[in-house]
């Protein structure tokens, strides 16, 4: 549901926190 949010997130995320996107794709 709340996917859309961590969608757009993930792309801050991936370069701010590479080690918290370990369970993301």
């Amino acid at each position: 549901m709340m996917f859309t949010t961590l969608s757009a997130q993930s792309n801050t995320i991936h370069f701010r926190y590479p080690t918290n996107t370990s369970f993301l794709p």
